[in-house]
């Protein structure tokens, strides 16, 4: 988690969203390696699984911890 953002990848897609899964961006890397065209609406069984990745890469549900950051 990076500022209440998720990210994992595999060997075909990176997916990016919020904890809840919300605000999902999904990019697939054979197609669009320069992650351009988020594909998140147009395939939403690959970004449910990917959020399911996700879940299981962090042990299960993921703290939204909405912190006030500072710089």
């Amino acid at each position: 988690m990076y500022k209440n953002w998720g990210w994992v990848r595999n060997d075909r897609y990176v997916y990016i969203a919020r904890p809840d899964g919300s605000e999902a961006q999904l990019y697939d890397l054979e197609n669009d390696p320069g992650h351009h065209h988020n594909i998140a609406e147009e395939d939403k069984d690959t970004a449910k699984r990917m959020l399911e990745l996700l879940l299981a890469d962090a042990g299960g549900e993921i703290t939204d911890y909405n912190v006030n950051w500072r710089y």
